[in-house]
């Protein structure tokens, strides 16, 4: 993710936010996006960060690859989440 483009984005969220306004973002989950998140908008109180369906699919299937032993194993977990 680009500086310019968080830029841009945190200019975008000051100018949508009002005082009480609280930010739902969604996201990719990217590293840049979650640093952005925590570090950038520390001071919005109410905020939430929520990771696309598509990639915390992707991410599921990534992370069960490397845990599970097996593919009954990562299927089981798999049908669990």
């Amino acid at each position: 993710m680009g500086a310019a483009f968080l830029q841009r984005l945190h200019v975008a969220v000051r100018l949508c936010l009002g005082p009480l306004s609280s930010l739902l973002l969604i996201a990719d989950g990217a590293r840049s996006l979650r640093s952005f998140f925590t570090d950038t908008l520390a001071a919005l109180a109410e905020k939430t960060l929520l990771v696309d369906w598509h990639h915390l699919q992707q991410k599921c299937l990534e992370l069960s690859s490397r845990i599970c032993r097996g593919k009954m194993a990562k299927a089981q977990l798999l049908r669990r989440l």
